[in-house]
Formats: structure tokens, C-alpha cells, sequence
């Protein structure tokens, strides 16, 4: 009984912050309207407050001691709300006496602070400690196998299967339970409720028996709404508890039968399946972009020019300029150049305020200028673009590109039916650049047919 009271924390918690919240704007718009009726009900606003204060702190305590809460954490979210319940209560008391408007300001203030810091810790136990930070993404890449006999078991094969189903609840940046899965020491260690690891003893090692309850039990792990593990996953968690939990041995000292050999190499098979599934377009910028303002996108309309996005979801930029010379429209997409990706302006009679507008797009990997008109002084400014991984110049009057040997990001130029003599395409030293002028030879193989002879020409002339 105890337990389902408890489980009711998390709705009713949110009922005095509510009230408080609610309070706080009574008495900003009293203040501000010198409003008499909102001044009087302010002391049974805050009662009420205080008084699911009071319930929230019971159904607290019964939720921490029966849930696996980070102890630390919890201490200072029980604290919080303890003040918060003081200082609501103290408040009350001032209100109704018609105290003193210093300490009853001060009382507002110390609510107000109680009401955030509660706020905070109470997210951040439910949601983890990283719940207001901007970035909440734990940065572990998972090992490449080049050869399974010599991969290492924990590192190679278990950790990774930690990181992608338990990570998310039990490492550095949330700890459920007060346990932590992201590292030798914290697994050995356990957590709030003892050790959740015993080597060579699968049936008493919570984390195995927890993975093997059915998704209807409260403790089956991970939690429902999270992806849980496959069939080949448990049963190679298991195999490694089993055989010891070492967290030094490679794939040949553990020396797996040939079933788990088999089932580590399906495991190994669909992770390489899952990652050549996601193609990944090479010309994507990697970092990570601002959320675009789709009201400035859907604003901009213009005839000469065209910009969209790159893929559904995504917030990079493809800009397609349809035009011959520069257009004034391009002034109103300013706000957006740091999100433009692509650009495409072949066919386009260049001038400075265009190359100079394209070298504002420090973001730009894809660029593509063939067909234009082109001056060698213009081509310079693209230094500039210390992304740009793919540039076309095809079918342009340009006579040199000394500037690419200060574009190290390079990969791809393209040069068909351009001025460029080939001994300046000699000297362009960039690691990894491929330079494709167009001048294809298709080598001569042997039993190909290069030439007639004179005298079956002459026989074939004699016979039309």
C-alpha cells in the first residue's frame, strides 16, 4: 500500500509548484495594477500551496526509500522542498498578520528561490543530472572489430551493448538506483541497493536477471519506453558474467563455445548491417547547426533564386541561383547563411558582390560555378571557405588555381574543358585532393581493333 502511495509522488508534486507559480504571478499583477482583490486571496493561495507542500513531502519520503534514487541527489531535492514547505508556510503567517512589507518581500524572494532550486533537482532526479544543459548526448563511439579472435570482450563486445541500453539511466551523467554502468569500478561497485554484478553467477547477478524479466514487470531493465536488449545481446552478457566478468580478455583467452562463437558473430554481423544501412551524404556538414527559423524560410520568395532545405529534418541549406548576376534578394537571407550548405550557381555571370556573398557562407562544403564567368581574381577570395570539400570550375575561362593549395578541406575539383594548362594542376599539393580535368584515355586492350589495314581498305573501296 505504502509503495502505491509513493508512486503517486510525481503527479502530486506538481500541484504546489503549480500553486506557487501561480501566487508569484497574483502578486506581480497586484503589484503592478494595485489590485486589492488578488492581494486578498493571496494567503489562501499560498495555504493551499503549502499544504500539497505538505503531502508532496510525505509521498517523497515513501517514493525515495521504495524507488532506487541517487542518494545524493535526493538529499538535496528532500531539503529543497522541506524549505520550500518552511518558507510557504512563513509566508502565510506574514500575509495574514499584515507583517512588516520587508520580511514579507524577503519571504517572496526565499519562495521563489525554493520553488526553482526544487524544480531543479526534482528534474533532473527524474530526467537526469545533464536535464537543462543544452547538450545531453553521451559521446561514446563504439570500437571497430577488425578481427573478432583478437577483440577484447569488454571493451569490444560488452561495453558497447552497455552504452547503447544502459547508458542513457546508469553512467556519469544519471545514476537510477544510484548505479552507474560506465566503467570497471562503478559496475563492480553496484549501487544504492548493493552489487548488481557476481562473477560466475548469472542467477543471482541482478543485471542478468533484471534483462530477463518480461517488459510487464516494473523491474525488467532498460525501463519501458526504452530500447531494450535483442536475444543475441543477453545471451552474451550472460556468457560473460558467467565465464568470470573479466574485463581484461580477449575473444581467444575466454575461449567461447562454437554456439556463442556463432552468436557473437550474428551480434557483430548486425551492427555492421545497421551502420552500412545509414548512408551518410559526405557533403553534410558534421557540426552541429542552430535550429532554422522556418518563418524566415517561408518568407523569403524570390523568381532568381531558390532556397531550401537539403533533406526533410534537416535544418542545412541547398541555394540554387537561377539568375545571371547578382540579385538584391540575396540581402534578405543573411540570417539564414550560416545554415546554407549547397550553392549551385552555374550559369551565372559573376562579379565580386556575388563571390564575396558566397564567401560569407563559412559553412558551405558544395560548391558549384561551372558555366560562369570567372576571373582568376575572383577565384582567389574563395580561400576563404575553409569547409568546402567539393568545387566545380567546369567550362569556366579560369588560367590558374595556385588558391586550392590553401584549401586543405578539398576533396573534389572539377576542371572540364577549362584554360587550366596542366603543369599548374602539377603543382597543387593538397592530401586526398582529386582533381578531374575531363581528359579521359580508355587504354587499348588486347585483341581491340585500333586501326585498318591499307589492304583491306583498298579492297573494301574497290568492292563500293
Amino acid at each position: 500500500m505504502l509503495e502505491l502511495i509513493g508512486k503517486f509522488h510525481p503527479l502530486i508534486v506538481h500541484l504546489p509548484i503549480g500553486i506557487f507559480c501561480l501566487a508569484i504571478i497574483f502578486k506581480t499583477m497586484a503589484y503592478l495594477n494595485k489590485n486589492k482583490s488578488l492581494e486578498d486571496i493571496l494567503p489562501i493561495t499560498i495555504f493551499i500551496g503549502f499544504a500539497f507542500s505538505l503531502l508532496s513531502l510525505g509521498t517523497g519520503y515513501i517514493h525515495a526509500n521504495m524507488e532506487s534514487i541517487d542518494s545524493s541527489l535526493s538529499a538535496k531535492h528532500q531539503f529543497s522542498a522541506w524549505m520550500l514547505t518552511l518558507w510557504s508556510f512563513i509566508l502565510f503567517l506574514l500575509l495574514k498578520k499584515s507583517a512588516n512589507l520587508y520580511f514579507v518581500h524577503i519571504s517572496w524572494f526565499m519562495l521563489l528561490i525554493q520553488v526553482i532550486l526544487t524544480g531543479d533537482y526534482g528534474g533532473r532526479l527524474t530526467h537526469g543530472i545533464n536535464y537543462f544543459e543544452l547538450s545531453k548526448e553521451i559521446h561514446y563511439t563504439r570500437p571497430e572489430i577488425r578481427n573478432p579472435d583478437s577483440a577484447m570482450v569488454y571493451r569490444d563486445i560488452i561495453e558497447p551493448i552497455l552504452a547503447a541500453k544502459c547508458w542513457s539511466c546508469h553512467s556519469a551523467k544519471k545514476q537510477r538506483g544510484g548505479l552507474r554502468l560506465d566503467g570497471k569500478d562503478w559496475i563492480l561497485q553496484g549501487g544504492k541497493k548493493g552489487k548488481v554484478l557476481i562473477p560466475h553467477d548469472t542467477v543471482h547477478s541482478e543485471i542478468s536477471r533484471r534483462i530477463s524479466l518480461s517488459e510487464a514487470e516494473d523491474d525488467h531493465m532498460p525501463p519501458n519506453g526504452k530500447p531494450g536488449l535483442n536475444k543475441n545481446e543477453m545471451q552474451i552478457l550472460k556468457w560473460w558474467i558467467a565465464g568470470g566478468a573479466d574485463f581484461e580478455k580477449s575473444m581467444m583467452e575466454s575461449k567461447p563455445d562454437a554456439q556463442m562463437q556463432l552468436t557473437i558473430k550474428n551480434y557483430l554481423n548486425s551492427l555492421e548491417s545497421e551502420s552500412q544501412s545509414i548512408t551518410i551524404n559526405p557533403y553534410i556538414p558534421l557540426i552541429k547547426v542552430s535550429a532554422l527559423d522556418d518563418g524566415l524560410l517561408q518568407a523569403f520568395n524570390s523568381k532568381s533564386i531558390s532556397l531550401q532545405r537539403i533533406a526533410q529534418n534537416s535544418d542545412w541549406l541547398y541555394l540554387v541561383i537561377h539568375n545571371n548576376e547578382y540579385d538584391p534578394e540575396l540581402v534578405k537571407i543573411v540570417k539564414m547563411k550560416d545554415h546554407i550548405a549547397w550553392i549551385n550557381a552555374s550559369h551565372s555571370k559573376m562579379n565580386d558582390k556575388l563571390i564575396d556573398f558566397f564567401t560569407s557562407c563559412s559553412q558551405v562544403t558544395k560548391l558549384d560555378l561551372s558555366h560562369s564567368v570567372l576571373t582568376d581574381a575572383m577565384l582567389s577570395k574563395l580561400s576563404s571557405l575553409s569547409n568546402l570539400k567539393s568545387l566545380n570550375l567546369s567550362n569556366t575561362p579560369i588560367h590558374t588555381i595556385d588558391f586550392l593549395n590553401k584549401m586543405h578541406s578539398l576533396q573534389h575539383v572539377y576542371l572540364y574543358n577549362s584554360s587550366v594548362p596542366q603543369e599548374i594542376i602539377r603543382t597543387i599539393n593538397v592530401p586526398g585532393l582529386s582533381i578531374d580535368t575531363g581528359h579521359y584515355v580508355v587504354p587499348l586492350l588486347k585483341g581491340d581493333t585500333s586501326e585498318i589495314k591499307r589492304k583491306e581498305l583498298e579492297e573494301f573501296n574497290k568492292e563500293n
